[in-house]
């Protein structure tokens, strides 16, 4: 019981620190995506935890997927913005 605790408090803990990063780290779409990746991790850590607390890991497993499919789809953004505009920033300094 402490162990999960312990991940959730992790889990917890890494969505508070990526919210902040992502606050201060807006201007380039490749840190935007890497740091939504982390957050998307961090909720996998806290709601994996909890549902294999209870015995089922299958809403995890479909997190999991979906959470596999917004990265491909950020991935894809990413490409096209690139060969669009020649740079992955977001707001022109």
């Amino acid at each position: 019981m402490l162990q999960d605790n312990n991940m959730m408090t992790t889990g917890f803990i890494m969505l508070l620190v990526t919210m902040i990063c992502l606050v201060i780290q807006n201007s380039r779409a490749l840190m935007v995506l890497f740091l939504f990746e982390v957050l998307t991790l961090s909720i996998y850590l806290m709601f994996s935890t909890k549902f294999i607390m209870q015995g089922s890991p299958l809403p995890a497993m479909i997190f999991l997927v979906l959470s596999i499919c917004e990265a491909s789809v950020g991935l894809a953004l990413l490409v096209s913005i690139i060969r669009s505009y020649g740079s992955d920033q977001v707001f022109s300094k």
